[in-house]
């Protein structure tokens, strides 16, 4: 069912991004042909227009992760989404495996626009030398370069799992009150964001008085590994968007499960 919920929802929203992304992609060639036939006003104006497009992406793609679990959670359409035979867990892990998806696209499509764009500083000679580079560091180190790029890959994901699921809990916090949800759920917002903070400098001056930050530098002197130091703060910093990531799910999960409130 998980996958069925998916395909609606990328139906729905596919709608909205993949025309803003092609053009976001054209818009991209036709500054890049602009440049090297030396139109350098239209060009400008090209440049102009794919930054604001670049903006619409970036806000659209905030507003559109926020709308869709508001309309379909919390307003009238809840009414039939909590009808469904599905569990809470499909509903809401489709519509963050969906944002995240689209997030991820985006992202790819915004660094494949600029590349086009700044594609004329560099010939292809140049670029070649860069790729081979780039492939006989990776011989060197293959397995490193493997764990590495899993390691931050899960890391962006977990990321941004949980910036989503954090605007799923405060809109979801927002049914605890009757009138100016919007206005709660911006609150719980800045009051979570706010606590994760402190927490995280907590934990710092924990680990600063604990000595573990010297263990670690002096730890990173006999290591004749380079790599491993770095890897282990990838690590900690996953388990920690992990954790994150795991109680804004559950709080959230509690919410539409125990103290649904729709209007």
């Amino acid at each position: 069912m998980l996958t069925k919920l998916m395909k609606y929802e990328f139906k729905a929203t596919s709608r909205v991004f993949l025309p803003l992304l092609a053009a976001l992609i054209l818009l991209s060639i036709v500054n890049r042909l602009l440049n090297a036939i030396g139109q350098t006003t239209p060009m400008a104006i090209g440049t102009a227009a794919t930054v604001a497009l670049i903006v619409c992406i970036i806000v659209l793609t905030l507003v559109m992760s926020i709308q869709r679990f508001r309309q379909n959670f919390l307003s009238n359409e809840g009414y039939l989404m909590m009808t469904l035979p599905v569990s809470t867990d499909s509903l809401i892990l489709s519509k963050l495996f969906v944002s995240v998806i689209w997030i991820l696209a985006n992202m790819l499509s915004l660094v494949v626009a600029v590349m086009i764009m700044i594609s004329y500083e560099y010939t292809f000679r140049e670029a070649l030398q860069i790729l081979q580079r780039l492939g006989s560091l990776i011989a060197e180190n293959p397995g490193y370069f493997t764990a590495y790029t899993l390691e931050i890959i899960l890391l962006i994901i977990l990321c941004l799992s949980s910036g989503i699921l954090l605007l799923y809990l405060c809109l979801s916090l927002s049914m605890l009150v009757n009138k100016r949800r919007g206005l709660f759920a911006f609150a719980a917002f800045f009051v979570i964001s706010s606590a994760l903070q402190i927490a995280a400098a907590f934990a710092n001056s924990i680990a600063a008085a604990l000595g573990v930050t010297g263990y670690l530098r002096n730890l990173r002197l006999e290591l004749w590994n380079p790599y491993s130091i770095s890897q282990l703060f990838i690590l900690i910093s996953i388990a920690a968007q992990a954790f994150v990531c795991l109680l804004f799910y559950f709080s959230t999960r509690f919410m539409l499960k125990n103290k649904l409130n729709l209007q």
